[in-house]
């Protein structure tokens, strides 16, 4: 279990189309695959450790347009 986890998060987007309206992205999260959904409860009477299964290390590709007159 990392006790401080480095989550590193970049992206890149570039602008296209004539008047520059449109905009593709690309994105990349928790590049370094640290965090890892673990917890660790310690009450009165014992310890709870809980993990989760969530998406960590993922890219995403993204495109926005905005229609003008």
């Amino acid at each position: 279990m990392t006790k401080n986890p480095l989550v590193i998060n970049a992206g890149l987007s570039k602008r296209v189309f004539n008047r520059k309206n449109g905009v593709l992205a690309l994105k990349a999260y928790d590049i370094l695959k640290q965090n890892n959904f673990l917890s660790r409860k310690i009450i009165d009477n014992g310890i709870s450790d809980a993990r989760t299964n969530d998406l960590s290390r993922y890219l995403m590709i993204s495109f926005s347009w905005a229609p003008q007159k």
